[in-house]
C-alpha cells in the first residue's frame, strides 16, 4: 500500500540519507531514467544517462502538447541552476567584476531574465546592491506564474502519454511547464535580489515579442549609463542581447553555457538544490522507489512543500522517524 507525506526542500537530505549509495532519478513519462546517481568521498557523484535525441523521442507522441514535456535544456537548467554546472567563461567574469572595483564611478550588474533562470544572483558572490533590474524583466517573469492546467487538457495529456499516465491527474489546476521554471527557478532568484538591487524603469510595457523585449532592456541600460555616473554592465547568456549591446554600445558580458562537462559531482547541498529542481520543473520525479511531486493537487502558496508517495513501508516507517526527529530539533529555541 502508498503511502504519503509531505516534505520541505531543506529536509530533502533525509530523502537522500533513506536512498542509500546509489539511486537513478527518471521521469516517469519517459519509461528511461535521467541520471545515476552514487555517493562518493565529498558528496555525490552521477551520470546524466539521457540523450537530448532520447527525451525529443519521447516527447513526439505527445503531439501538440509537446511543450508541456520537459525536455534536455530543462535538465540542464536544473543543472546550472543548482550551481552543478558553471559558465564555460566563469572565471574570466570573476576577474572582470575584479578589476572593476577598482574603477571611480560605480558599478551596477544588470540582470537579464535567463540568469534568473540560470541561479547566478545567488551564487555570485555579489553584493545584491550592485545589481541592477529592469521593470521589465520583472515583468517577463510574473507573466507567466500564474498559467495552470485545465481538467481537459490533462485528460488529453493522459491519451498521448505511454508510461504511468495516472501521476498527471496530480496537475489539474497546477502550474504549466513554463510557469513551473518561472516560479521554482527564476521567481525564487529573483526574491535574492528584489529588496537591495537598483531598480529600473525600461519606460516600456512587456510585449510578446521576445526580441522587442531585449531591444528595450539594452536601450533602457544605454539611458541609465547617460543619465547617471555610473557603469552598468547587462550580463547576459542570450547571443542576442549581446548582439544589440553591441550595437547600442552597451558594456555587457556573455557568460557561455555549456552543454557538455567532464565534473560530473556535487556537494549534498547542490544535489538536495537538483532534486527540488527537478521535482518542481518535471512537475514530478521518480528515485529509488518512491516519486516526489513538486506540483500536486492540494498544494499551497508554500513553494518549498514537496510531496512524497512510497510504496515501500520500511522506508516509509524509517522517513517518518527521521523527519520527525529533524522537525523536533529544529523547532529547539537553539542560536545559530
Amino acid at each position: 500500500m502508498r503511502a504519503e507525506l509531505s516534505c520541505r526542500r531543506a529536509e530533502l537530505q533525509i530523502l537522500l540519507n533513506e536512498l542509500g549509495s546509489s539511486f537513478s532519478i527518471s521521469y516517469p513519462l519517459f519509461g528511461f531514467p535521467l541520471m545515476a546517481i552514487r555517493t562518493g568521498e565529498e558528496g555525490y557523484q552521477f551520470t546524466i544517462e539521457a540523450t537530448p535525441d532520447q527525451i525529443r523521442e519521447a516527447k513526439e507522441p505527445f503531439d501538440d502538447l509537446m511543450n508541456e514535456v520537459p525536455d534536455y535544456d530543462d535538465l540542464f537548467s536544473c543543472l546550472i541552476n543548482a550551481g552543478i554546472v558553471r559558465y564555460v567563461n566563469q572565471a574570466e567574469f570573476e576577474q572582470a567584476s575584479h578589476a572593476h572595483k577598482g574603477l571611480k564611478k560605480d558599478v551596477y550588474y544588470g540582470l537579464d531574465t535567463n540568469l534568473f533562470y540560470h541561479g547566478f544572483p545567488s551564487r555570485s558572490g555579489i553584493d545584491p546592491a550592485h545589481f541592477a533590474v529592469l521593470d521589465i524583466t520583472k515583468a517577463e517573469i510574473e507573466s507567466l506564474l500564474n498559467n495552470k492546467y485545465s481538467a481537459p487538457q490533462i485528460a488529453t495529456f493522459k491519451q498521448k502519454a505511454r508510461f504511468q499516465k495516472q501521476m498527471l491527474d496530480e496537475l489539474i489546476n497546477q502550474r504549466t511547464r513554463r510557469a513551473r521554471l518561472a516560479t521554482y527557478l527564476a521567481l525564487r532568484e529573483f526574491q535574492t535580489v528584489r529588496d537591495r538591487a537598483l531598480r529600473i524603469e525600461a519606460g516600456e510595457s512587456i510585449s510578446a515579442d521576445k526580441e522587442r523585449n531585449d531591444l528595450i532592456i539594452v536601450q533602457a541600460f544605454r539611458r541609465f549609463e547617460s543619465e547617471k555616473f555610473s557603469l552598468p554592465v547587462l550580463l547576459t547568456a542570450d547571443k542576442n542581447v549581446a548582439t544589440l549591446c553591441e550595437a547600442e554600445g552597451v558594456e555587457y558580458f556573455l557568460f557561455q553555457v555549456p552543454y557538455t562537462f567532464a565534473e560530473k559531482r556535487c556537494t549534498a547541498n547542490q544535489m538536495v538544490q537538483l532534486l527540488y529542481n527537478l521535482a518542481t520543473v518535471f512537475g514530478f520525479i521518480q528515485c529509488g522507489g518512491l516519486s516526489i511531486y513538486g506540483e500536486f493537487r492540494g498544494k499551497g502558496p508554500d513553494l518549498e512543500e514537496l510531496k512524497i508517495v512510497l510504496q515501500n513501508s520500511r522506508m516509509e516507517i524509517d522517513l517518518r522517524k527521521d523527519l520527525a526527529v529533524c522537525r523536533k530539533l529544529l523547532s529547539l529555541p537553539i542560536e545559530k
